[in-house]
């Protein structure tokens, strides 16, 4: 008799992700990288990338598999919202702080280990007391 797999909830471990970073001055990219550990998967639900300052910048959210090949992108923003700026996925809306958007998709996209989510922001800094937020809610699956 073959057996039968049944695909139950993961009962993983819930995590968001959440990490800040200061702005260098001259840097054409704001970069952050969050990678599934080894040993581990992640089911990626939600997530959002902001800032605080005051002047737009080009942000986006991409999924890369462990070759460094683009498997998605998320969302890509071209104006970042001026002044406290945020773009959310699943939602693909860009929002200022004081607005709020349902962050909840119908589906969460699979990650295995060495996987990583990019945040970036395509603009070159000239503040370095901009604060930049980064969250990517998971479920995350120890390996069998």
């Amino acid at each position: 008799m073959k057996p039968v797999f049944a695909w139950t909830f993961p009962g993983g471990k819930l995590k968001d992700n959440y990490s800040t970073a200061t702005a260098t001055v001259g840097n054409a990219h704001a970069n952050k990288d969050i990678t599934v550990p080894s040993g581990k998967r992640w089911l990626l639900w939600f997530g959002r990338m902001g800032h605080d300052d005051s002047v737009a910048h080009v942000m986006n959210i991409e999924v890369y598999n462990s070759d460094d090949k683009l498997i998605c992108k998320l969302i890509s923003a071209d104006s970042g919202g001026a002044g406290n700026g945020m773009v959310h996925f699943p939602t693909n809306i860009v929002l200022t702080s004081t607005e709020a958007a349902i962050d909840s998709g119908a589906f969460p996209i699979p990650l295995k280990a060495g996987d990583y989510i990019r945040f970036s922001a395509a603009t070159v800094m000239t503040d370095a007391s901009v604060i930049w937020e980064y969250v990517a809610v998971v479920t995350e699956i120890d390996v069998p």
